[in-house]
């Protein structure tokens, strides 16, 4: 197959959201009743929590500087004050334009933020 078509691509997604739904309402109305199951859920997931405490803190630790940039980019956005935030952080709005957070550079009222990515829920 060397040309995937659009309504096959369709296809592949509008599967994928009814798998994904079939899953959701299945934890819904069954698993989540299920003391068992929750347990050994819960129990995995504490699991994972302890194993993977010290790669979240580095990511974290690492992350620092463009996580402040985008909190405050996004306060002095929501008060309409990029030209301050501009004024004040230019290190913080250069190191936000070149992570690609803010698409292009803002004019006054032009602010162009990029919303993040919804996660896509894993699968129960």
């Amino acid at each position: 197959m060397d040309k995937i078509t659009d309504e096959y691509i369709q296809k592949l997604v509008n599967d994928h959201k009814k798998k994904l739904q079939y899953h959701r309402d299945r934890y819904n109305t069954i698993r989540k009743h299920d003391e068992t199951f929750m347990k050994k859920n819960r129990d995995r997931a504490k699991v994972h929590y302890e194993n993977n405490k010290e790669k979240k803190k580095e990511y974290y630790e690492s992350n620092k500087e463009l996580m402040n940039a985008k909190a405050s980019y996004k306060y002095y956005l929501k008060n309409d004050k990029v030209d301050k935030f501009k004024e004040k952080y230019n290190d913080r709005y250069e190191l936000l334009i070149n992570s690609g957070f803010i698409t292009q550079p803002a004019h006054h009222h032009h602010h162009h933020l990029l919303q993040p990515s919804q996660p896509v829920e894993d699968e129960v």
